[in-house]
């Protein structure tokens, strides 16, 4: 596995800590790839299909034999639309020939294939197309009614089961790939994703107390979320309690927003993942005994984790709210904001 190194310039979105299923998925599709076999990545929301995808494909694409299209389905998406947003793309080599740029490859990544709303007759005419396209290498001409021929073009495909506004794929579609199936990573994956940025982020901060808090922040980051998951299901009147590893993935965000070097103190930092843990999984909460049971756990994970001897009343209640934000500075440019504890007037 290759070792991960942050980039303080990287955007988040872009970070890929390698674990042994990431490395596994990205050694397969550049496999797969190589010999014009289409893949279909599955699995639920936040497993890191897309992520996973976009970076072998990037990696391909710098060196420099490979062109990438990335499409995104939503319930909208058209198949004239798809078919105009791929053949704009391609470079036109006959009148009936169309294919990448001279001497590349192309990868087709279409993300969400099973988004798009189905028809009278229960097709999806976007997946129809892509069908089409597999099995004929090629699309019929709108216009002049003539076929159109595409040459060195693989496809991608990333989906999530079926339910909430994806449909089932037919076998039509399906048996043209290799499925692969991306799991949730476990706990001990998630901690060593997550602690991999969160240390490299408060690695130039020089105080060894804030630097040392790269454990409790990313355990017991990853310990609420199972907790919660277990606890707080989804039910008809609550069916908007879906957590899944995204919003982890936001607590930690939301911590690299304050720069390293502008964190003075342990407390603070502790207060910020509080702050943020609370925009994450709490604003989602509707009921005072769900909220009141969140921040015990809060306050539970403050004393075992951090080590601060605060109580629930003196984190929650009374004068000292948690709030943080990057609006206290007035006509600073957006890029000199600061993102800080917003203190209560004296």
């Amino acid at each position: 596995m290759p070792e991960f190194v942050y980039d303080l310039n990287m955007s988040y979105f872009d970070m890929l800590v390698p674990t042994v299923n990431t490395v596994r998925c990205s050694f397969l599709l550049e496999r797969s790839l190589n010999v014009g076999k289409p893949m279909l990545f599955t699995g639920h929301s936040g497993v890191g299909k897309s992520v996973v995808v976009a970076d072998t494909v990037r990696k391909m694409v710098d060196g420099g034999d490979w062109a990438s299209l990335p499409v995104s389905f939503s319930a909208q998406t058209s198949a004239l639309r798809t078919q105009e947003g791929i053949e704009s793309k391609l470079d036109k080599k006959k009148k009936t020939l169309l294919g990448p740029p001279p001497g590349k490859r192309m990868a087709l990544f279409v993300d969400d294939v099973n988004m798009p709303a189905l028809e009278e007759y229960g097709a999806s005419p976007p997946v129809e197309l892509l069908r089409q396209f597999l099995d004929f290498q090629g699309f019929y001409d709108r216009q002049k009614l003539f076929w159109k021929s595409i040459e060195g073009v693989t496809l991608i495909s990333g989906c999530g089961p079926p339910g909430g506004g994806r449909n089932a794929l037919t076998p039509r579609f399906v048996r043209h790939h290799t499925v692969m199936a991306m799991t949730q990573p476990n706990s001990d994956a998630m901690k060593k994703i997550f602690s991999s940025i969160m240390s490299g982020h408060l690695a130039p901060n020089g105080n060894a107390e804030v630097m040392g808090c790269t454990k409790p922040i990313v355990d017991s980051t990853v310990d609420l979320f199972f907790s919660v998951l277990r606890d707080l299901k989804p039910i008809p009147a609550k069916s908007h309690y879906t957590f899944n590893l995204r919003d982890v993935s936001k607590v930690i965000q939301g911590v690299l927003m304050m720069k390293a070097t502008a964190i003075p103190s342990k407390e603070i930092l502790t207060r910020l993942w509080c702050h943020e843990a609370l925009r994450v999984f709490c604003d989602r909460l509707i009921d005072n005994d769900d909220r009141e049971y969140f921040r015990t756990l809060i306050s539970d994970y403050v004393k075992a984790q951090f080590k601060l001897p605060w109580t629930k009343e003196e984190l929650f209640e009374g004068e000292n709210k948690l709030v943080f934000g990057d609006y206290m500075r007035m006509g600073v440019p957006r890029e000199d904001r600061r993102y800080e504890d917003v203190a209560p007037e004296p």
